[in-house]
Parts: structure tokens; C-alpha cells; sequence
């Protein structure tokens, strides 16, 4: 009971959604999926408009035909108000969301770790990222969790992957 009650008081102190399944907060499309995770934990918001998305993958050793097509389907998919979905990793991830940030769009970062444990970019990128009041942040992993399965395709209703071309 003390370790749900620390818990609670640490994401409130971060500003940090803990949201269940049942939660009337629960992204529609994830929980669509019947291995969904139980528990999200959400900073900023989820808004109904976010219900049309794209997530944007690829690869963090990015090529520049990804870093093109990274940033147009981005910049030309928030332009007609869908919302970004990635991680927040370096290369196509990076790109894809500072791309529609660009335009004025919105996006989601789906982490694959505890939301306050951001593994991103070694610059400061998600340092201006996770202030932006445009942007909402996602994950499954409880407060200080590594590295897991990244539900970003879940959220979106579609996914664009900008790999690296061999």
C-alpha cells in the first residue's frame, strides 16, 4: 500500500496521468488491443482530435532519403491536423516530431521506458520536447522503469516506418 501511495505522490509531483483501462482517459484504439497494457502513464494530454494519428518509426541511424521522407510525411500529415506518434529516440523519431512541431501539429511520444527516465536524443531535444504544450507523452512503464515494447502502433491509426535503405 506505501509503495501505490509513493507511486501516486511522485506522478503527481511530475505532473504525471496514471490511467487504467477502464479509465474514461484510455486511448479508444489501444484498448482495442487484447494484450493492451492495464496501466499508462500519460504527461500532457490525449485529446479526441489525437484519435486521428500516424505513428512514424524507423531507424536512429537515419539515412537522408529517411530523414526526407521522415519529414515530409510529418510535416505534410500535421498540416491537415493528423497528430504525430513516435518514440523519442534519435534519428526517424527525432525527426518525424520536430518536423510537425514545425508545422503547428501535434504530436505523441511513446516511451518504451518510465516517463520520468526519457531516453532520447543526447542533445537537449527532450528537454524543450516535454515542455511544449502541443505535445503528450505515453508510456506503459511505471516511474523509473528501462527500456521495454513500445505500444505506439496501438495508438495511432496507422504507421508510416522510414528505415534505413541497404
Amino acid at each position: 500500500m506505501i509503495e501505490i501511495q509513493n507511486l501516486k505522490n511522485r506522478a503527481k509531483y511530475l505532473g504525471v496521468k496514471i490511467i487504467t483501462d477502464s479509465d474514461i482517459d484510455y486511448p479508444n484504439k489501444l484498448s482495442l488491443i487484447e494484450d493492451r497494457p492495464r496501466v499508462i502513464y500519460q504527461k500532457g494530454s490525449y485529446l479526441e482530435d489525437d484519435n486521428l494519428s500516424i505513428a512514424i518509426v524507423g531507424s536512429r541511424k537515419v539515412t537522408a532519403y529517411g530523414k526526407w521522407a521522415s519529414e515530409k510525411f510529418a510535416k505534410e500529415l500535421s498540416e491537415i491536423g493528423v497528430t504525430i506518434i513516435s518514440g523519442l529516440a534519435h534519428g526517424v523519431d527525432r525527426i518525424a516530431h520536430l518536423a510537425a512541431l514545425e508545422t503547428g501539429g501535434r504530436t505523441i511520444g511513446v516511451l518504451g521506458n518510465g516517463i520520468d527516465n526519457i531516453y532520447a536524443c543526447e542533445d537537449s531535444f527532450d528537454t524543450g520536447f516535454s515542455s511544449s504544450i502541443d505535445v503528450s507523452m505515453v508510456t506503459e512503464q511505471v516511474l523509473g522503469g528501462q527500456i521495454d515494447k513500445i505500444v505506439a502502433a496501438g495508438v495511432a491509426c496507422g504507421s508510416v516506418f522510414a528505415g534505413n535503405r541497404r
